[in-house]
């Protein structure tokens, strides 16, 4: 699947949402997990469709990924090693090392802001529950200074899942609320009616339909 038009999706302080064909494309080119075939993608005016995915996060690019193990985290690392991924360059000393004191530090900040527990930053990752291990991930792209923020979301009906997806429903609502991009892919119906303030649905590889979210319900939804 590829996906042919989506154009002006986010803007600061709102959360649109992506719902059908072509979104996981959508997000990977947006992230830079893909490459553009065609078109441009911009970021506050500024063309970033040529850019590593570390300059991407470096100009203000986040991106919480629907799975957590394949993209989110490195489980044999601690708690403290993710919380840096993707960022290691800005926690270097003068020779290049990675500065363990300043990782230390960062990671116990978040751990406290994030209530990730147990709240020891040398545990694997792999020893944390599902929730908390999403909250390193949560932690690690809100802690970049994100202008733009990408979520993607499953569909669970699991009660656990249905916590964990309270923890990320209320960061990106804070995201968003502090003027930040927000753009939400998920499956889920519901989800996207609570959450987004504009709803683009895409079929075939294109946005065919953008509405704005308080004017949006299930039933008019599903007939787009």
């Amino acid at each position: 699947m590829r996906f042919r038009s989506a154009s002006h999706l986010e803007r600061s302080s709102e959360s649109p949402a992506s719902e059908g064909n072509g979104q996981t494309e959508l997000i990977e080119a947006i992230a830079g997990l893909r490459d553009a075939t065609g078109g441009s993608i911009t970021m506050a005016g500024t063309d970033i469709t040529r850019c590593s995915v570390r300059q991407r996060g470096d100009m203000g690019l986040s991106h919480i990924p629907e799975d957590r193990h394949e993209r989110g985290l490195v489980l044999e690392y601690s708690i403290a090693a993710n919380l840096i991924l993707g960022q290691q360059h800005r926690f270097t000393k003068a020779a290049g090392m990675l500065d363990a004191q300043r990782i230390t530090q960062h990671a116990e900040q978040l751990i406290e802001k994030f209530d990730i527990r147990p709240a020891d930053a040398s545990l694997p990752a792999r020893a944390l529950s599902g929730g908390n291990q999403q909250k390193i991930v949560i932690a690690r792209e809100n802690g970049r200074l994100a202008r733009f923020q990408k979520s993607c979301s499953r569909r669970s009906h699991a009660r656990r899942g249905r916590r964990r997806h309270r923890i990320i429903h209320a960061q990106l609502r804070a995201a968003r609320d502090a003027g930040k991009g927000v753009l939400l892919v998920s499956a889920d119906l519901n989800e996207v009616l609570a959450l987004s303030d504009r709803i683009a649905v895409m079929y075939g590889g294109r946005v065919v339909a953008i509405v704005p979210g308080e004017a949006a319900t299930a039933r008019n939804s599903a007939r787009i």
